[in-house]
């Protein structure tokens, strides 16, 4: 079913390219054994549609970075089950470079600056530096947009 599915996005989107990876969580209420028999399983099945599409499907390895290289347990949340917000932040970086084009990096940082900054409390908003702050915002938003047509980014602009 996922090889037609492949298949039938392709047909609409010849470039597309599907990334499969294995979630980097522990699932353990059904016990460790159990927890690497499901990500084993999702490993070989994963490899198999690579194999298969080797054009359309690429694997991410996110649970190995997390287990090979990130081994420490402060690289894991307080439940030991979860990934810190320092192992997200490693595994996205590494998601990033390995699959993204440079200009699509590049977007998305300006895009993090924009949610950061539309986070934003200030103190006085009514004052000239803050509609300074705002007119900024109001034109990199502007320039996005003129950059990138299929950007919907009217709730920012709100």
């Amino acid at each position: 079913a996922l090889l037609a599915a492949i298949a039938a996005w392709r047909a609409r989107t010849p470039r597309l390219q599907v990334v499969l990876t294995v979630p980097p969580v522990r699932h353990w209420k059904d016990g460790p054994v159990e927890n690497s028999l499901s990500k084993a399983t999702l490993v070989v099945a994963s490899h198999g549609l690579r194999a298969r599409r080797p054009s359309a499907v690429t694997y991410f390895p996110a649970y190995e970075i997390l287990l090979d290289e990130l081994r420490d347990y402060r690289f894991y949340a307080e439940d030991m089950l979860h990934p810190s917000p320092l192992a997200v932040d490693y595994v996205w970086q590494r998601l990033q470079a390995s699959h993204f084009r440079p200009e699509c990096r590049a977007l998305f940082t300006q895009l993090q600056a924009l949610a950061a900054a539309a986070q934003h409390r200030p103190f006085d908003p009514g004052s000239e530096a803050h509609q300074k702050f705002v007119r900024g915002q109001l034109q990199l938003i502007d320039r996005l947009q003129a950059q990138h047509r299929r950007l919907d980014l009217r709730p920012e602009r709100a």
